[in-house]
C-alpha cells in the first residue's frame, strides 16, 4: 500500500536526510481526542447496558467513561506509537493542516516497507459510527476470559483493560474526518495480556529506539525512530504553494536516497 505522509519543507528535509521517521504518542498528537472518542463509545456502551458492577472479580468495571478519560490522561501509556498517513496525495485539507498551508510536501511511502518487524502494522482507519457492539464490550471490559482467569487485583485489571482499548481504537476516528482517509503505522511493544503484566521484549525483534522531543514549543513527547530504506519512499507530492519545483525536488532526493522517485504536484488550486 502506497499512502502519504504531509509535513513541512524542514521535516521533508529532515525525514530525507536522516531515513527516518518518528511514531508519537497518540495521548500527545494533535488528533488525540479521536483516540478518547472511540473510548468514549464503548465506555457509553458499557454504562448503558447496565452492568452489575458489584462483581468486580467477574470482570466488570466499577468506573463511568468520565472517570475512564481522566484516569487515562493522568496515567498515560507508553506502549503504543504511531503515524499517519492519507491515501490520498492532493487532499487540500491535508496541505492545509499538516503541511504548512500548502507549502511543504507529502511524501509516499510503500508502507510494507516500513514493516522491519512484527511489532509494526498497518492499520486502515475505520470511520464508523457503531465502534462499540455488545460482544466487544462483553468480550473487553466485561468478561475478557484472560483477565477473568487471571483473577487480578481491580487497579491492575483496570489499567490492562485501558492499554487493550488504546490499541483497539487506535482503529478509529470521528466519521466527520473521513475526508482524510487516513492509514496509521502503528508500533505496540506489547502484543498480549501477559505481555502486559510483564512489559518487556517478548520478541526476537529489534526494539525501536526512544526519545523524547518539544511539540509545537508547548509539551514535551516521547517517540520512536522508525529508519528506513530509500525504496521505500516512491513519490514526493510537492504542494500547491510549495516554492520548490521538480527539478529541485529531483536533486534533493536523489542526493539524499541515492535514487530519484516519482515526482508530481498538487493540482489544488489553492494560493
Amino acid at each position: 500500500m502506497i499512502a502519504y505522509y504531509y509535513c513541512s519543507p524542514e521535516t521533508c528535509l529532515n525525514i530525507l536526510r536522516n531515513k527516518e521517521l518518528y511514531l508519537s504518542d497518540p495521548l500527545k498528537m494533535n488528533d488525540k481526542a479521536e483516540i478518547i472518542w472511540g473510548i468514549k463509545k464503548v465506555m457509553e456502551n458499557y454504562e448503558h447496558r447496565e452492568l452489575d458492577c458489584t462483581t468486580k472479580k467477574d470482570g466488570n468495571l466499577n468506573i463511568t467513561s468520565e472517570e475512564m478519560i481522566k484516569r487515562i490522561g493522568e496515567r498515560g501509556q507508553r506502549n503504543l506509537y504511531i503515524i499517519s498517513f492519507s491515501k490520498n496525495k492532493d487532499l487540500l485539507s491535508q496541505w492545509r493542516a499538516y503541511a504548512k498551508d500548502g507549502y511543504g510536501m507529502a511524501i509516499g511511502f510503500d508502507l510494507e516497507k516500513l514493516k522491519i518487524n512484527k511489532k509494526l502494522s498497518i492499520r486502515e482507519v475505520d470511520y464508523s459510527e457503531n465502534i462499540a457492539p455488545d460482544e466487544y464490550v462483553d468480550n473487553i471490559i466485561s468478561s475478557n476470559p484472560a483477565l477473568v482467569a487471571m483473577d487480578l487485583p481491580y487497579e491492575t485489571r483496570l489499567d490492562i483493560i485501558i492499554d487493550i482499548l488504546l490499541s483497539t481504537m487506535i482503529d478509529y476516528k470521528n466519521p466527520a474526518f473521513r475526508e482524510e482517509d487516513e492509514v496509521r503505522l502503528v508500533y505496540n511493544k506489547q502484543f498480549s495480556v501477559a505481555d502486559l503484566l510483564s512489559p518487556k521484549d517478548t520478541c526476537n525483534e529489534k526494539t525501536l529506539d526512544r526519545d523524547f522531543r518539544v511539540v509545537e514549543d508547548i509539551n514535551i513527547t516521547e517517540y520512536v525512530k522508525l529508519p528506513f530504506e530509500s525504496d521505500a519512499v516512491c513519490e514526493i507530492s510537492i504542494g500547491p504553494k510549495c516554492l520548490m519545483n521538480e527539478n529541485n525536488m529531483k536533486a534533493m532526493a536523489s542526493h539524499f536516497l541515492g535514487i530519484t522517485p516519482l515526482i508530481s504536484c498538487s493540482t489544488a488550486t489553492y494560493r
